[in-house]
């Protein structure tokens, strides 16, 4: 269905806005607005909300980042309908959504701008500033060396207003086609988590079963392996590779030079690649100082600092387009010994029975931190070397498959986003007319 555009338009005044439909306003911030005031000094309210891509949700107040009781005093009470808006860490954070539409009565730190819409529909207030986090316009405002903004600082602000009934109109029709295209995206998402869970499946039961359902078994002695096939070889993983950590390099010697050595960070390890968004360097001369921390292809890179992160175990294999690198501190080289494949231990270390390894180590962890010696006493099952090989080859192969219909729904995600945003874009700014429509 083609959305007709409004019979008439005239020029906004906004710039990013550009012509809206006769008979809409704009006003400044302050007008359409009134800022909510209302602290919790009394601790009359106990439903503690924050603001998380771009919803309002409800926190645990007796876990809340060690903040204690009495500290809630300084929040404000937010009320249903009520808008909130992030103007803070402007120029360090420039993709989060900074505004969000209240459901519940609650409290929020005050360090964010609380206002109740007085002339706009909520809903259609919502929808309207996420179009202006879209288009950054609070970023902009922010410009030069300023991290924040108050009230103040955003009064003057151009608001986009059309007839109240018509705002019903545009936010009802919103709500309606994107909760379809939020519907769509769940089920994308869903199919990730899926395909997720069945990757790691398939790289658990080859290396620690293999690929011949008839292979006799034995019972490995260790929890997280169970049983394994009988003439697989049970041991530590000290004991088939050398593990190193890297050496304390001095930031303060650190070189800007990108013809000097690349230092191999924490922060370059991601599940499964090395990621050099972020580079320091060492100065070639003086790098043979320290051969023994010189990286080799086919090594393997593990963060030791939350080794765990949400997309999986922080290991990867050095490629030859990482080299030369040199090895800081916090981070693990692992160098397979003769007979050991280095795909096979990186498998072994991406699946889910390093991470139940893991498990007890960090209970009660604030910052999780693997140690060498907890490396090396990490216990595997290793085949035979041709087996290795037979393996790797097989879960190259599968892995590529799932990881492939992964990248297609990541990618499904990014349009049904773009098209959504798109959408509301086209509505809250008069480009279509969806009057009448539902």
């Amino acid at each position: 269905m083609t959305l007709k555009p409004y019979p008439a338009h005239e020029d906004s005044g906004i710039e990013w806005v550009g012509r809206i439909p006769l008979g809409w306003e704009v006003q400044p911030f302050f007008a359409a607005v009134r800022v909510r005031r209302e602290k919790n000094a009394s601790l009359t309210e106990d439903n503690l909300l924050s603001l998380s891509y771009g919803n309002i949700v409800r926190k645990d107040m007796n876990s809340n980042d060690g903040l204690l009781p009495e500290s809630f005093a300084t929040y404000q009470i937010v009320h249903p309908f009520d808008m909130v808006f992030r103007l803070t860490d402007l120029q360090n954070d420039k993709r989060s959504l900074r505004s969000a539409l209240v459901q519940e009565t609650g409290i929020i730190t005050s360090a964010y701008l609380a206002v109740k819409p007085l002339h706009h529909h909520p809903r259609y207030f919502a929808y309207l500033m996420r179009e202006y986090d879209a288009q950054k316009v609070f970023y902009s405002m922010g410009g030069g060396l300023r991290q924040s903004m108050k009230f103040d600082d955003v009064k003057h602000l151009p608001v986009v207003m059309p007839p109240r009934a018509e705002q019903e109109q545009i936010a009802n029709y919103l709500d309606n086609h994107t909760g379809k295209i939020d519907a769509i995206i769940g089920k994308q998402q869903q199919l990730i988590e899926t395909l997720a869970e069945r990757r790691q499946a398939v790289i658990s039961h080859a290396v620690t079963k293999g690929l011949d359902p008839d292979a006799p078994m034995k019972t490995s002695g260790v929890s997280w392996l169970g049983e394994v096939p009988s003439n697989w070889v049970v041991q530590r993983l000290q004991y088939i590779t050398d593990v190193l950590t890297g050496f304390p390099f001095k930031s303060d010697d650190y070189s800007s030079d990108e013809n000097d050595i690349r230092l191999l960070r924490g922060i370059n390890v991601s599940p499964g690649r090395l990621a050099w968004g972020e580079v320091a360097y060492w100065p070639r001369a003086e790098a043979d100082a320290y051969s023994d921390y010189h990286l080799h292809e086919d090594d393997l890179i593990l963060g030791l600092d939350r080794p765990i992160v949400s997309a999986g175990t922080r290991v990867a294999r050095v490629q030859s387009e990482d080299l030369p690198a040199l090895l800081l501190q916090r981070v693990a080289r692992i160098r397979p010994r003769r007979g050991t494949s280095a795909c096979f231990i990186e498998y072994l270390l991406s699946g889910p029975e390093f991470r139940d390894y893991l498990a007890p180590i960090f209970t009660g962890v604030s910052v999780p931190h693997m140690s060498p010696d907890q490396l090396d006493n990490f216990q595997v099952a290793l085949p035979t070397a041709d087996e290795q090989a037979e393996i790797v080859t097989y879960l190259d192969r599968e892995t590529s498959q799932i990881d492939g219909l992964s990248a297609k729904a990541r990618e499904m995600i990014v349009v049904l986003k773009e098209r959504r945003q798109a959408l509301i874009s086209a509505a809250v700014t008069g480009k279509i007319d969806v009057r009448g429509l539902s």
